[in-house]
């Protein structure tokens, strides 16, 4: 379901027809592109997005400095991990801001990385690595930005339709702001007959979130059951 898809089916949640004549097309897209961004800052601040980017990185033996794989230009919030040797445990490489802690690391005899802008990217080390070491980085990718509306949106497809479901609850919300006094019985029918199946696809989008397993699949989530967590009453098991 790409974004002009979504804007569609958002409109034709909240009421169709109705709401087409009442509030435009600009700001329905506009509405649409700032639910996306809320839904991308969700996923930005979970497990699964810091777990879910990785890329491996080579300290070459005998020195100091080498370069980096233009791979890891588009990691941000990233950290540092190596191994010495295939059995040996996981240690943290500290990321340094500027030469004059890199000396100061080295003189103290501790371990950390200086990444340095140019290109190819550089990196130098306190430290000179007796074998070759592969290290993993870990990070958050840069979204792109949204320029055309027959995108798809910059997450999983599944998920264009919990989109459309949110972008049609903030509509109704605008359509009180227009006029409460005629609007107000229509957005209370039409809230409640979307609230059970937005708040089942809000749930599972929680799922998807909290799942570190896979971060480039939908997989996890074909394989949950929404219903398990509804009692008999339909009452929501999460919410105690």
């Amino acid at each position: 379901m790409n974004i002009e898809e979504i804007i569609t089916n958002g409109l034709d949640l909240a009421g169709g027809d109705l709401v087409r004549s009442s509030l435009s097309r600009n700001l329905a897209t506009l509405n649409c592109l700032n639910v996306i961004d809320t839904m991308m800052l969700e996923l930005a601040n979970s497990s699964k997005a810091i777990k879910g980017y990785k890329e491996d990185i080579v300290l070459e033996a005998n020195t100091k400095t080498g370069e980096l794989p233009d791979s890891i230009l588009v990691l941000q919030d990233f950290f540092i991990c190596y191994r010495e040797t295939a059995d040996s445990g996981l240690q943290i490489l500290e990321i340094l801001d500027d030469i004059e802690d890199l000396k100061r690391a080295e003189i103290a005899g501790k371990r950390a990385i200086l990444l340095v802008e140019d290109s190819p990217r550089k990196y130098y080390l306190s430290f000179a690595p007796t074998t070759d070491i592969t290290a993993e980085m870990w990070g958050k990718t840069i979204g792109a930005e949204i320029a055309d509306l027959n995108d798809l949106p910059p997450f999983p497809k599944e998920f264009g339709t919990l989109c459309a479901y949110r972008l049609a609850d903030f509509t109704l919300n605008q359509l009180l702001i227009i006029d409460s006094k005629n609007f107000q019985p229509f957005v209370i029918a039409q809230k409640q007959s979307l609230a059970r199946e937005q708040e089942r696809l809000e749930h599972i989008w929680r799922v998807y979130r909290a799942n570190p397993a896979s971060a480039n699949t939908f997989s996890q989530v074909d394989e949950y059951d929404w219903r398990e967590d509804y009692r008999e009453d339909g009452s929501f098991y999460l919410f105690g």
